[in-house]
């Protein structure tokens, strides 16, 4: 009989009650995992997990929730994001994305752990010429950005100087079921379907979007994969929208094209172009997406709907 590599596995998920957070602890719940979650506040999920409540920022309650534990896999998700170019958020994303992040691996020290998958965001390329490769300078445009790009560079001392077990993933702009109505896709569904109109830019920043259930295989593929040590690997869609577009097609689908109204201003050092090049996800993860735009905004305006 083929042994299921999460079967009994003790795994620790932070930011599990996030969107992503919730597909991940589903998919590992399916594969047999002992999961447990630390989360900001009590929040209703499977019964078979096991909630701790706290935060990273708080280095003794980690450290006790860690020992607890003793996990051999961690998904670490958690941040506070917040990509709008407020300089008044720096000190608390800096706290939450960064030190939370320091505390977690501090914790993790003394344990004999496998993996520790560090979720990152291809927000960090910032201006720099598409599509983005991992090896290209780090350019973050907001304090969200900026606190990932210095967790990052903690995550890739440890790994290179002390060999931790540590893989980094850049993601792109996950959406699909479940997703809160704060960012562009959900936002723009819920809107169309209470027949409300629709506010936005003209819409010529281009984005990479990839459908929620591409962004778990890479991560539960990321997990297993020992050569994926030390790595840093874009998980994206390889391709890019204008999300005019996605508007378009989301309101073709909904029948509302008469809903949306491009009159906002751009924001402040809008980021034009956003797409990533998924060669060494396909070399070193043996990944890539299986969900294009089409099917995707299907499958999410169908939530939507029935919830």
């Amino acid at each position: 009989m083929a042994k299921i590599p999460f079967k009994d596995v003790k795994v620790l998920v932070t930011g599990a009650t996030g969107f992503i957070g919730r597909h991940l602890i589903n998919a590992l719940l399916k594969e047999g995992a002992n999961v447990s979650i630390i989360c900001r506040k009590n929040t209703e999920l499977d019964q078979n997990v096991n909630a701790y409540t706290g935060d990273l920022t708080n280095l003794d309650f980690v450290h006790k929730v860690v020992k607890e534990i003793l996990p051999q896999k961690i998904f670490h998700l958690a941040a506070l994001v917040n990509p709008s170019r407020n300089m008044d958020l720096l000190e608390e994303i800096l706290k939450v994305n960064f030190y939370g992040t320091v505390n977690l691996l501090t914790s993790l020290k003394k344990i004999d752990y496998d993996s520790f998958v560090f979720s990152s965001t291809a927000e960090v390329y910032g201006d720099n010429d598409i599509p983005f490769q991992e090896n290209m300078p780090l350019k973050p445009l907001s304090p969200y950005s900026l606190s990932k790009s210095s967790a990052e560079m903690f995550c890739n001392m440890l790994s290179k100087s002390y060999g931790y077990p540590i893989k980094t993933l850049r993601l792109s702009l996950a959406y699909g079921p479940g997703q809160k109505a704060d960012r562009f896709i959900p936002q723009l569904v819920t809107t169309l379907l209470k027949n409300k109109q629709f506010m936005m830019t003209k819409g010529e920043q281009k984005r990479d979007f990839i459908y929620v259930e591409d962004v778990i295989k890479a991560l539960i593929k990321t997990s297993l994969n020992r050569k994926a040590k030390g790595e840093t690997i874009n998980i994206c869609s390889g391709k890019q929208y204008p999300i005019k577009e996605i508007a378009n097609k989301v309101s073709d689908m909904l029948h509302a094209k008469n809903l949306i109204k491009k009159n906002l201003i751009y924001r402040t050092n809008e980021q034009w172009e956003y797409c990533g090049d998924i060669t060494k996800a396909k070399k070193i993860l043996n990944w890539e997406p299986s969900t294009d735009i089409d099917n995707g905004l299907k499958k999410t305006i169908k939530w939507y709907k029935n919830n």
